[in-house]
């Protein structure tokens, strides 16, 4: 993943608030720009409504909750087509995060590219992009998991540590 892919016109997906379950403003993506089992483009403008900014600026690091819900959408539309039951999902962990910016600006238009690294399971890892005007200004490989409401309330079933 070395540049932005172009936007191109792809089938009208399904809009990211049926495949995340986020509600403004703590949904921070907007939609789905092309999709595949292995990988996924998605829309995300910076707003001033979003809980993360102050002053019109959105520090850098929250680029991993952009990418994180990026896959969750991505994964949601995996679902949605396959038949399965939506699931809940958590992100466990990121590596090599790296921020080639400080901020962002409220209003800046952002394109995350999410590629699916491996998925086994309920256990996912993706390499995810952050990319504003054609610079790519995050990046991260990160782990998440698929679960269901019961195993996140450490209901029946649920593994206890």
């Amino acid at each position: 993943m070395s540049e932005a892919p172009p936007v191109d016109a792809g089938p009208p997906w399904p809009p990211v608030a049926e495949l995340v379950p986020h509600e403004p403003p703590m949904l921070l993506i907007e939609a789905v720009l092309d999709w595949s089992p292995e990988r996924a483009r998605i829309s995300a403008t910076v707003r001033p409504g979003s809980p993360f900014v102050h002053e019109g600026r959105l520090e850098a690091s929250y680029c991993l909750e952009y990418m994180a819900q990026a896959i969750a959408a991505a994964r949601g539309l995996q679902v949605r087509l396959s038949g399965e039951p939506p699931s809940m999902g958590v992100l466990l962990g990121s590596r090599e995060l790296r921020l080639e910016v400080e901020s962002l600006a409220v209003g800046d238009a952002l394109e995350l590219v999410v590629e699916r690294v491996y998925v086994e399971g309920k256990l996912g890892s993706y390499a995810c992009e952050t990319w504003r005007a054609g610079q790519r200004v995050a990046s991260a490989t990160i782990n998440v998991m698929s679960a269901s409401a019961e195993d996140l309330a450490g209901g029946e079933g649920a593994q206890s540590s």
